[in-house]
């Protein structure tokens, strides 16, 4: 069996860029506007281009509003409970992947750097410049860890990760509605796998 998780939500408490960037700098709400508008259209704006469209807006370098940024996001990031004993299991049980839609690859190499736990394939919107929920960015991770949909369990935490049951696979959400399972939190999740795969 291959697991694909998603990130921020599930592995990790939500982190809103935009909330961060808004106590980086005082922007004006049309620069955030239409940077949202470009992730609502599925596509993403990588932190050091929004970096830079922000400096050219406030005269400030853009590299210093870019450190300013992650540290403010590693001061908030905290993993969610059940997450590290989670992925220790996945790592012991079959390969993983992680898809995220995220400004920065950064933050996501660097939380399993820290655990010491690495997943078979690691996608980020930042890096393919796609954003779930496109049906694309599932169908890429698959062929990247070489797996078909069938055998292949989606676990996330929003809207965005429904993209995964359109491509086929077996969607578990938590926290939220509107997967093949859902769950209230992780933990809740893992008991359900580890007791589901298990079985003889």
């Amino acid at each position: 069996m291959n697991f694909i998780l998603s990130f921020w939500g599930l592995l990790v408490n939500y982190v809103d860029f935009w909330e961060v960037w808004r106590e980086v700098v005082e922007l004006d709400i049309e620069v955030i506007d239409i940077l949202k508008e470009i992730n609502r259209e599925g596509y993403e704006t990588p932190l050091r281009l929004v970096a830079k469209i922000i400096s050219k807006k406030i005269n400030v370098s853009n590299i210093i509003l870019e450190k300013e940024f992650v540290d403010k996001v590693y001061a908030i990031m905290k993993p969610k409970r059940c997450s590290i004993e989670f992925i220790s299991w996945l790592r012991g049980f079959g390969k993983f992947g992680v898809l995220s839609n995220t400004q920065c690859k950064c933050f996501i190499k660097d939380f399993f750097t820290h655990v010491g736990i690495h997943p078979d394939v690691l996608v980020t919107s930042d890096s393919i410049i796609l954003r779930k929920p496109r049906r694309s960015v599932f169908r890429y991770i698959l062929k990247r860890i070489k797996a078909e949909p069938y055998n292949t369990i989606y676990i996330g935490d929003s809207f965005e990760d429904l993209g995964a049951m359109g491509e086929g696979m077996f969607t578990v959400i938590v926290g939220e509605s509107g997967g093949h399972m859902n769950f209230s939190d992780l933990c809740e999740a893992w008991r359900w796998l580890r007791e589901s795969l298990t079985k003889d």
